[in-house]
């Protein structure tokens, strides 16, 4: 059977046919049915031509014979009709008789009716008219038609009896022309017509005879076309003359492609194709052959270098036979002096077997020899922190040799465990355990590790997943501990999921795994993860520590539990997984135990006993304000946790309760949701692991929400006194659905609601151009529930006034302005809100001033400015509730303890009886300050009359701070001290973590300072230097720093002696305070803040310290 010829394009053959041949075939064909179809039109255009000649010539003719046409046409009119109206007749009812057969008659009259011989002479007479009136030899037929569709008269190829299918074809082509006036040329009809008058070869044309109507005719004309058949022979002649012409011109362009096509084969191809072959047929016995092939060009060079090539791999091949010759010889040898090499290596093998032995069994004893004492100095080192009255600085190095020892124990129970394994003496404990109880014990434990690290910890425990079991629980523990620990150790950011499920191939076998976001794991380090003393990457070691026994400890206790460990790469399985959206990195280390239930868990799965007990769920209050009847009714909580996978645990774990959960994706979004329907939620769960100030988001939340508040975040970043003061509750993460359990139990405590703070849904304006100022005063202010807003000049001040004191939702109760601020003085930006009040129509503000001067001799320019009262820099806290109480006039009876406290430290009876009477006064002050009277009368006003510090602070002993006179010299001022920690807490009402703000953002403002003071120097600006040292004085009067505010207000009194005065030698007199101001700028910024832990370590909590090296 012959093969089937398979033209293939990508050879030479097959893109020179593709490339030449057939593009030039598709041009030539292109082009002969162009011509064709112009011939074909020319011809066409020409027979139009000849048939409108036609029909001209034939006009006059039969338009001459129009008596005989008439007369024709009403005969065979006449013939037609007869039949028809008597049929009409005898349908016609009664009514109708006469009338039809009136018509009928007046008609006939008006006829002449003619005999059969009369008709054919009258159809000769004009036949033979039209037949001498033109002589053309491409005539075939000529026919008069009528507008019944009727052949009057007709010759030629027209004369044979027509066929039925005329009259329709001419009513359908000829009805739409005939209510036209004028004599036109028909549209050549279908040639298929042709076949109507059983005619082929030829084509029909038509045009209206225009007949003049005679002077007594009293009927309208008929209506008569002229047809003429046109033989179509000259057409089919020019067609054949042209096809033919077109086959031979293409006959010789493919003969001649044919030969172009040969001579380049013969010229480029075959040379190609005989190469080819004869690389076909080489072989290693003959490279050596020389090329015969007849070639010439570049193929010739192509052919020369082909065989030069050849003769040097001929060459090569030889030398490498004799290399691969030598080769075997010399590895025959080596096998020899290998085997010898075995029998050595296995008697070392053996000894090192027993070496091994040994030194386990020695590992063993001294590893259980170590944890003794290790135990006694934990142990004592707990004492020692709980009982043993230390100082901070005393409590850190204790808590440093308490995180060492722990370090300690931790790397001798690995040596121990795995010296056990290695002797085979490690023997397994099996007992009744709770599963999920052990996964949250060993994330709960390792939780401080991941809140250090910023990183999320989340645990999903699967339904299916029974929680009794029978098993070894300590070494489950131990297992998953160093999984979850390496994940957190080995992740800088992200999160680490634990989850518990039922194997997906083997039913009986529990699959715990742990994926974290980490670095992952390089190929080559993989083959070395589970050696002994392995990290795989050795500079791990370096930076994170550890023995690298722990993935080896965990695969034998894996394998001696009857499960397995492995893991795998999270970019790797994602990929098989077309329903991930986003790319996850890091690594997943899962292992396996068999799942041998209890016989608790059993009975349960017997009486379909539910695991969990839920809570009790009370539905909310209807707007009538008692419980509705249906226990159905959804609890509504807002929530918003900016972990999808601690939410997605939170959704399940409250599934099967009566609760709607709607959860908020910004911090922003639910305090607008907060804003528009606080009262709406019944429980409220925020996340505290995406910002740092916790105070402030828990302060933003109380603005809006007073109902039950959840705190989400790491126990030890949770402060419960944070969380009392603001009546809020902390659900820890990893989210453990017991707690959250017994926090919405009814009938917990824990789910009682909270009282709302005795100065909620107030709104403080606070107006400074100095940061730690601000912080300061935003920070007392929070601490009792009031909505602070800050602004930094008097400019933003007014514009803030402008636009929302209209609004009832963001109006201000109260502004704190501070006097003396650049561009804009306080004074100035208290007349313009006074003139904004006026012009809306708002209502009173009162404005309180803030100053480190003595206002003695400024009370009348305060007054006329529109301020209602003042207060002195530094402001504490008692002096804060003074003016709360006295200008917002809030009493409540349940006051928290702090505030009670710090009332009580008010010790002068006029202060406690300006706070026992500010309870009568209204929330805001008179219209007109001056009818109050509050500087003249109040003993607030009189005792914020004073710039020492000590009037200032609540029952501060006169020796716990220094003195502020302006008449030190340099030697008292040097011996003041740079920094004092207790003054600078004392300062902030007792926040450490304030007061070491305050203190790093004063340090971090010297350099600008001082820039600013040299620049005023320069300029010989007192005023400007006067401003600078202001600033600095009321930044030092909220810290610690005793010589930094002792020389800010030494330089500021001496500027503004004589502010005006800018001579030189006032400016002398100003160069010892200048310097003495630059010289403790420099004396704070190189201040060693190492003699300061308590200041260094003031937001270091003791479980971080105990956590962070293990």
């Amino acid at each position: 059977m012959s093969k089937r010829f398979h033209l293939d394009f990508s050879t030479a053959y097959g893109q020179l046919i593709l490339l030449v041949f057939l593009p030039i075939s598709a041009l030539a064909l292109t082009g002969g049915f162009l011509v064709l179809s112009d011939t074909s039109r020319a011809a066409r255009t020409i027979q139009q031509s000849t048939a409108d000649n036609l029909l001209v010539t034939l006009q006059p003719v039969a338009a001459s014979m129009q008596t005989n046409l008439i007369k024709i046409n009403q005969a065979l009119s006449t013939t037609s009709t007869q039949p028809n109206s008597n049929n009409r007749s005898n349908d016609d009812g009664s009514s109708k008789d006469g009338l039809n057969k009136d018509s009928i008659n007046k008609h006939s009259a008006n006829k002449a009716e003619l005999s059969p011989k009369e008709l054919a002479a009258l159809q000769a007479n004009v036949k033979f008219a039209l037949q001498n009136a033109i002589n053309d030899k491409h005539l075939q037929g000529v026919a008069i038609v009528n507008e019944q569709n009727k052949v009057l008269v007709s010759f030629g190829d027209l004369s044979q009896q027509p066929n039925p299918r005329l009259l329709p074809f001419l009513g359908r082509h000829l009805e739409a022309q005939s209510n036209t006036q004028q004599t036109y040329l028909l549209t050549q009809l279908n040639t298929q017509s042709n076949s109507l008058f059983n005619s082929k070869g030829s084509s029909l044309f038509g045009r209206k005879l225009v007949l003049s109507p005679p002077a007594n005719a009293t009927a309208p004309l008929p209506t008569l076309w002229l047809i003429v058949n046109i033989d179509n022979e000259p057409l089919q002649v020019a067609r054949y003359q042209v096809m033919l012409a077109l086959a031979i011109t293409g006959l010789f362009t493919i003969l001649l492609l044919l030969l172009t096509t040969h001579i380049y084969a013969r010229r480029w191809i075959a040379p190609i194709y005989e190469m080819r072959l004869h690389l076909q047929r080489t072989n290693a016995n003959n490279l050596y052959k020389p090329m015969t092939i007849n070639a010439s060009g570049e193929i010739n060079q192509l052919q020369q270098d082909l065989v030069k090539t050849l003769r040097r791999l001929h060459k090569s091949f030889q030398e490498l036979k004799n290399h691969a010759e030598q080769t075997e010889d010399d590895l025959r040898l080596a096998f020899d002096e290998m085997e010898m090499q075995n029998i050595s290596i296995r008697n070392a093998r053996d000894a090192a077997v027993s070496a091994s032995q040994t030194k386990s069994a020695f590992l063993a004893n001294i590893s259980h020899e170590l944890r003794t004492p290790l135990n006694s100095i934990d142990g004592f080192i707990n004492l020692l922190s709980r009982h043993g009255g230390l100082n901070a600085e005393q409590d850190l190095y204790v808590q440093t040799i308490r995180k060492s020892s722990a370090h300690l124990l931790a790397l001798v129970n690995d040596v121990l465990d795995f010296s056990k394994i290695e002797a085979g003496k490690l023997v397994l404990d099996s007992h009744e355990f709770d599963l999920y109880a052990s996964i949250y014990d060993v994330v709960d434990m390792l939780s401080p590790l991941a809140a250090e690290k910023d990183l999320r910890l989340a645990v999903f425990f699967y339904d299916d997943v029974p929680h009794y079991l029978v098993g070894d629980a300590l070494r489950t523990k131990q297992v998953l501990t160093n999984l979850v620990n390496n994940a957190i150790k080995f992740t800088d950011d992200g999160e680490v999921i634990v989850r518990v499920s039922l194997d997906d191939d083997i039913d009986d076998l529990i699959h715990i795994s742990v994926q974290d976001t980490g670095r992952g794991i390089s190929p080559e380090h993989q083959k070395v993860l589970f050696q002994s003393f392995s990290q795989g990457d050795p500079s791990i070691t370096r930076q994170y520590g550890g023995t690298g026994l722990g993935l080896v400890i965990s695969k034998q206790l894996t394998y001696l539990m009857g499960g397995n460990i492995g893991f795998y790469d999270n970019a790797t399985e994602q990929a098989g997984d077309a329903s991930q959206s986003h790319k996850i990195k890091g690594t997943t280390f899962w292992f396996t135990l068999p799942m041998s239930i209890s016989n608790q868990e059993q009975q349960r799965l017997l009486i379909h006993d539910p695991i969990w007990q839920l809570p009790a769920i009370v539905p909310p209050k209807s707007d009538a304000g008692y419980v509705a009847a249906d226990t159905t009714t959804a609890v509504n909580i807002l929530v918003w946790i900016d972990h999808p996978a601690s939410l997605q645990v939170l959704k399940g774990s409250l599934r099967e309760l009566p609760i709607a959960i709607t959860t908020a994706s910004t911090l922003a979004s639910l305090l607008e949701s907060l804003k528009e329907t606080g009262n709406h939620w019944d429980w409220v769960i925020v996340d505290n692991g995406t910002t740092e100030d916790t105070t402030s988001l828990l302060k933003q939340v109380r603005l809006h929400y007073a109902g039950k508040l959840l705190l989400f975040g790491y126990q030890v970043n949770l402060e419960p006194e944070l969380l009392s003061r603001y009546q809020a509750q902390a659900l820890y993460q990893p989210l453990d659905r017991r707690q959250l359990y017994q926090l919405l139990d009814s009938n917990s405590a824990s789910s009682q609601e909270p009282t709302l703070p005795q100065w909620h849904g107030f709104t403080v304006l606070a107006v400074d151009d100095h940061l730690p100022n601000l912080l300061v005063l935003e920070a007392l202010l929070a601490e009792l529930s009031i909505n602070v807003v800050t602004v930094n000049s008097g400019f933003d001040a007014i514009e803030y006034i402008t636009t929302h004191q209209s609004q009832s939702d963001t109006a201000v109760d109260l502004i704190f302005m501070d006097i003396q601020m650049p561009r804009m003085s306080g004074s100035e930006a208290a007349i313009q809100i006074r003139k904004v009040e006026t012009q809306a129509g708002n209502q009173h503000i009162p404005i309180i001033a803030l100053t480190a001067h003595s206002l003695s001799d400024e009370r009348d320019t305060l007054l006329a400015s529109g301020i209602d009262d003042y207060v002195g820099k530094p402001i504490s806290q008692a002096q804060l509730l003074q003016i709360l109480q006295r200008w917002l006039g809030k009493h409540s009876t349940s006051v928290s303890a702090d505030l009670a406290s710090d009332m009580s430290t008010i010790k002068s009876p006029s202060s406690a009886r300006s706070i026992a009477s500010g309870a009568n006064h209204p929330r805001t002050a008179p219209a007109t300050p001056k009818e109050s009277g509050v500087f003249a009368h109040t003993p607030l006003a009189a005792s914020a009359t004073t710039t020492d510090d000590n009037a200032n602070l609540p029952s501060i002993p006169s020796a716990s701070l220094p003195s502020v006179s302006s008449q030190h010299s340099a030697e008292s001022l040097a011996s003041l001290a740079v920094i004092d920690w207790d003054d600078a807490v004392m300062r902030v009402a007792g926040k450490p973590d304030l007061a070491a703000n305050l203190i790093t953002l004063l340090i971090e403002s010297i350099e600008q300072e001082k820039s600013d003071l040299q620049q005023a120097w320069q300029r010989h600006d007192r005023q400007a230097l006067s401003h600078v040292a202001h600033r600095i004085l009321g930044a030092s009067r909220y810290t610690g720093v005793p010589q930094l505010r002792q020389a800010s207000q030494n330089l500021e009194d001496k500027c503004l002696l004589n502010i005006n005065n800018s001579s030189p030698a006032q400016f002398a007199i100003l160069a010892p305070y200048y310097e003495q101001m630059l010289q403790a700028l420099d004396n704070l910024a190189q201040a060693d803040l190492s003699q300061f832990p308590a200041l260094k370590y003031a937001q270091l909590k003791e479980n971080d310290m105990t956590w962070k090296m293990i």
